[in-house]
């Protein structure tokens, strides 16, 4: 995580990843927020600005957050490549009761039952591509590049590298230091058609 005050915490590698050496996970857009080692949700809520501690009616402590999102990012790293999504993308508004979260959700992941998945609000700060005929997954932070079409051809190597432009990794600061969330959040099924890839 990078605080709103650029102070960058990095999670010590057994809160995540199980004494493992990598942690498989599944991109998913059918997911609305992303499911990930418990341990690494409670270190997230004890961190993030103004997040309110509650028991779960399940019996287990979460965390609400402010839904005017304050400044910093997600950073999540895939081998020496970081893709940063801010804190307002990584938001979501529980439709039941309107309070919102930081983007990651309790869940049986832990136990095996569910794969991890990284969902929506991981999505929202990254593009990707789906290469399903080589079984490859590109991926690197969204930005507004412009409306120039790079076609993606076919065989190897076919996902052309073009010279990316500048992403911003936070919302423009207010007053407050805070952004809000927007009251309907931008979704990517218009423009992405789903496809669930595994990277290991």
């Amino acid at each position: 995580m990078t605080l709103p005050n650029k102070t960058h915490v990095e999670f010590d590698p057994s809160i995540w990843r199980e004494n493992k050496t990598s942690l498989p996970v599944i991109f998913d857009m059918g997911t609305p927020t992303n499911l990930l080692p418990n341990n690494l949700y409670f270190a997230i809520g004890e961190l993030y600005p103004d997040a309110i501690p509650y028991k779960h009616p399940l019996g287990f402590t979460a965390y609400k957050v402010p839904c005017d999102a304050p400044l910093g990012t997600f950073d999540y790293t895939f081998g020496s490549y970081t893709i940063k999504v801010s804190f307002l993308d990584s938001l979501w508004k529980d439709p039941a009761d309107g309070h919102c979260t930081f983007g990651f959700t309790l869940g049986p992941q832990d136990e095996g039952a569910i794969p991890y998945i990284l969902a929506d609000t991981f999505m929202r700060g990254a593009y990707m591509v789906f290469d399903m005929d080589n079984d490859e997954i590109w991926i690197g932070e969204s930005a507004d590049c412009g409306s120039k079409v790079v076609p993606i051809g076919k065989g190897k190597d076919a996902v052309p590298i073009v010279p990316g432009c500048e992403a911003k990794h936070e919302p423009e600061p207010t007053k407050s230091g805070y952004a809000s969330l927007p009251t309907s959040m931008a979704s990517n099924e218009d423009s992405v058609e789903e496809v669930h890839g595994i990277i290991a």
